[in-house]
């Protein structure tokens, strides 16, 4: 009984945890993708093609 209220409590604090979890990777992807930025004249000059 111990076992199964153990997963219950621990499924439920993963899933409790998912919204925060979501929310810390999406601002670790802005900070990358800040990170990354190019000016315009240096991504042509990157990318000639547009590719």
């Amino acid at each position: 009984m111990a076992a199964i209220a153990l997963a219950a409590l621990t499924i439920t604090v993963f899933i409790l945890n998912l919204p925060r979890a979501a929310e810390r990777a999406a601002r670790a992807a802005e900070r990358l993708d800040q990170l990354l930025w190019l000016p315009p004249v240096m991504q042509e000059v990157f990318d000639p093609f547009g590719v």
